[in-house]
């Protein structure tokens, strides 16, 4: 099975409470694009649970070699509660998705495995509240084609669905796309039919 088939990211935003002897667990969970907007959103709810006795969070961006993680345990005993967090989303099958789980302390210390339990069970009480839809890898083509093939252009990226970043229209023209990478041979192959083989194709970092 490729990464492709293994992935999945969710459509809307989640949260969840739950309660572990008295301490108050807050969770919430929305997809994300980049680190911007992960590190936007952990400030949107830290800030709106500032009250809480910890914000914790984990957040992942992308999958295989190329991924991006990041998680903190925000003042809670180390491992106890970023990384439980950041299990959960491994354990969902999960990229481009953040979550912030906000505690609010009851009065029991639940001891540093109990943390983590409670934590990555608060986790998965969001995420599993949210509706998900596979992932697919993307990457950046930056294409060349001589402007009288620009309609034929077009037919081929609405077939394959990508996305023009970029355009700057002449001789030749180009464009900057956004494509699943599992399409990005077709797509190539048919434009060099399209074009009659005067094409430029170019993978962007």
């Amino acid at each position: 099975m490729s990464q492709d088939n293994e992935h999945f990211t969710i459509t809307k935003p989640a949260s969840a409470q739950t309660l572990v002897k008295g301490s108050k667990f807050i969770a919430h969970a929305e997809a994300i694009v980049d680190k911007e907007s992960a590190e936007n959103f952990v400030a949107k709810i830290s800030e709106q649970y500032r009250d809480a006795t910890h914000n914790c969070f984990a957040y992942k961006i992308g999958v295989g070699d190329a991924a991006i993680f990041r998680c903190s345990d925000a003042g809670e005993p180390s491992g106890t509660a970023g990384r439980p967090i950041l299990q959960a989303i491994e354990i969902k099958k999960l990229t481009n998705v953040a979550v912030v789980v906000a505690r609010y302390f009851g009065g029991a210390k639940l001891g540093t495995g109990g943390l983590a339990r409670a934590y990555q069970a608060a986790a998965l009480a969001a995420l599993n509240q949210a509706p998900v839809v596979p992932y697919f890898l993307q990457i950046k083509l930056q294409i060349r084609f001589s402007f009288k093939f620009t309609n034929a252009v077009h037919q081929l990226l609405n077939k394959f669905r990508g996305q023009i970043l970029e355009s700057h229209f002449g001789e030749p023209t180009q464009y900057v796309i956004q494509i699943k990478a599992i399409d990005a041979e077709a797509l190539a192959a048919e434009l060099r039919d399209a074009t009659r083989g005067v094409v430029g194709i170019e993978t962007l970092a």
